[in-house]
C-alpha cells in the first residue's frame, strides 16, 4: 500500500483532470488546456500538445495504431499521434464537453460520451465530422 508522495510532476497552470499511460510514458489533461508528457523511467518533462481550448476531461491511448485521443470541454476529439507528438485530426458533433473515451476493437473504434445530444452523420462511415 502506498503511503506517501512518491514524486510531484509540476508544470500545469491548472488541476490535472486526466491521466493516461502508454509504456512508460504519462500523458496529464488539465484545466489549462493543454496535455503535458512526461517520461516515467526519469520523471522528467518531455513536451506539451496545445491545441484544446478547453479543459482537458479524458485520454485514450493506443499502441498498435500510435495514437493518443483526448476529450475536451470545447466539445472537440483531437487524435495525436504517438510517434511525432502532433495533432492529426480533430473531430467535431458533441454539443457539449466530451468526458470519456474509450477504444475497442484493438484500437480501430473510437467511442465518446458528453452532456449533449446530437444524432449520429447519415454517413456509415465514421462518427462525426473532421476537420
Amino acid at each position: 500500500m502506498l503511503r506517501h508522495c512518491v514524486h510531484i510532476l509540476a508544470g500545469h497552470n491548472g488541476f490535472v483532470l486526466s491521466l493516461c499511460t502508454v509504456g512508460d510514458v504519462l500523458f496529464t489533461g488539465s484545466q489549462d488546456c493543454n496535455i503535458m508528457i512526461w517520461d516515467l523511467n526519469n520523471l522528467q518533462y518531455i513536451g506539451t500538445l496545445p491545441g484544446h481550448r478547453g479543459f482537458v476531461k479524458c485520454m485514450v491511448a493506443t499502441l498498435g495504431r500510435k495514437l493518443l485521443c483526448s476529450g475536451s470541454q470545447d466539445k472537440t476529439i483531437k487524435i495525436w499521434s504517438l510517434e511525432t507528438f502532433s495533432s492529426t485530426k480533430t473531430l467535431y458533433g458533441h454539443t457539449s464537453e466530451v468526458n470519456s473515451l474509450t477504444l475497442m476493437d484493438g484500437g480501430d473504434t473510437l467511442i465518446s460520451a458528453g452532456e449533449g445530444i446530437q444524432p449520429p452523420p447519415s454517413s456509415q462511415e465514421g462518427t462525426g465530422t473532421e476537420n
